[in-house]
C-alpha cells in the first residue's frame, strides 16, 4: 500500500489503516476521520495531500526533515506535534499556532483521536518520545520510533490494552 492508496481507503469507526513509507519509522495512519503522519523523512511531501497532524519523535535527521514538515504543513494546515528539541528546530518553519511541543505524560486531542506522549529509550536523542495514538472507537497504535526496550514499555502496553 502507498500513501496515496491509504488516503483513498475508506476507514470505518474503530478501524485504523496505516502504511510505512520509509521502511522503518515513517508511518501514515488513517482513522475514520483523521490522517496522522509520524516522522516524515525520505519521502516526497507531495504524496501527503490530506494530513491533520504530523508527529515527530525526536530531532535526528532520519525522523525530522524540516523541509518535508514545512511543505506538508503549508499545504494542509495540519498541526505539528513534536518533542521539545524538534520544536526548537521547527519554530522557524511552522506557524506558532500550528506547532505544539510535548513531553512525556502529555495528551493531545485531535478531534476524536487522542495522542498520548510516552517515554522513549533512545539515548543519543535529546528528549525523544513515543506516541500511543487512540482512534475513534478506541483502537490504539503504539509508535515506538527508535526506542530500545525498557521496563516501563511493558507497563505502557498494559495501560493501553
Amino acid at each position: 500500500m502507498t500513501v496515496k492508496d491509504l488516503l483513498s481507503t475508506e476507514v470505518g469507526e474503530g478501524e485504523v489503516a496505516f502504511v510505512v513509507f520509509n521502511e522503518y519509522s515513517g508511518v501514515a495512519l488513517k482513522t475514520s476521520g483523521t490522517v496522522i503522519v509520524v516522522d516524515p523523512t525520505f519521502v516526497d511531501p507531495d504524496v501527503f495531500e490530506e494530513v491533520d497532524a504530523i508527529l515527530i519523535t525526536h530531532e535526528h535527521f532520519d525522523h525530522l526533515d524540516l523541509d518535508v514538515v514545512e511543505a506538508v504543513q503549508r499545504r494542509t494546515g495540519c498541526l505539528v506535534v513534536s518533542d521539545k528539541e524538534s520544536y526548537r528546530r521547527l519554530r522557524a518553519a511552522v506557524p506558532e499556532n500550528r506547532l505544539v511541543a510535548v513531553d512525556v505524560g502529555d495528551e493531545v486531542d485531535l478531534e476524536g483521536v487522542k495522542v498520548y506522549v510516552e517515554e522513549s529509550n533512545h539515548p543519543p536523542a535529546t528528549q525523544p518520545v513515543t506516541y500511543v495514538i487512540e482512534g475513534e472507537g478506541g483502537v490504539k497504535v503504539y509508535h515506538t520510533s527508535d526506542s530500545l526496550p525498557f521496563r516501563r514499555m511493558e507497563e505502557i502496553g498494559r495501560r493501553f490494552t
